[in-house]
Order: C-alpha cells, then sequence, then structure tokens
C-alpha cells in the first residue's frame, strides 16, 4: 500500500507541467519579495496584472516567473500561457 501511494505522488510530480523551482525556502520565502514588487509597481502607477485574483492565484502565476508586457501576464511556456 505505501508503495502504491508513493508511486501514484511520484508520478503525479512528474507529470506536472506547471514546473517551479522557488528553493528551500518555497512560496513562504518569496510572498512578502513579491508583495513590496507588487506594492512598489502600483506605486509606480504600472496596472497590477493580478487584480482580482485569490492570493494562491497570483502567488502561483508569480512562481512561474511571468513577464509582464502592457500590464499583461506573459509566459514563457504556452501550457502555463493558456491557464493563466
Amino acid at each position: 500500500m505505501h508503495n502504491n501511494l508513493l508511486n501514484r505522488i511520484i508520478c503525479g510530480a512528474l507529470s506536472n507541467i506547471h514546473k517551479v523551482c522557488l528553493g528551500p525556502g518555497g512560496y513562504q520565502a518569496k510572498v512578502e519579495q513579491w508583495w513590496i514588487e507588487r506594492e512598489a509597481a502600483i506605486a509606480a502607477g504600472q496596472p497590477d496584472p493580478f487584480e482580482g485574483l485569490h492570493e494562491c492565484g497570483w502567488q502561483w502565476l508569480q512562481a512561474r516567473k511571468p513577464n509582464i508586457v502592457e500590464g499583461k501576464l506573459k509566459f514563457d511556456q504556452p501550457n502555463t500561457e493558456a491557464v493563466a
């Protein structure tokens, strides 16, 4: 039973097409930095591309390192672009 669960977890991780590598601290280590960057961009008069998104949603998108072009999110991976 234990091996079956482990195999399912491994298969799920390998099939994830929306890869992210945030380092040892994961999301928690980056959230404060992302908030500071987001607030600075808004203060500078730039549109907020994450406006209206739930906190988990904008963090998920931010973790995939989007490029912001004309106030809109752009991703290198077409699959991530489609989800956004």
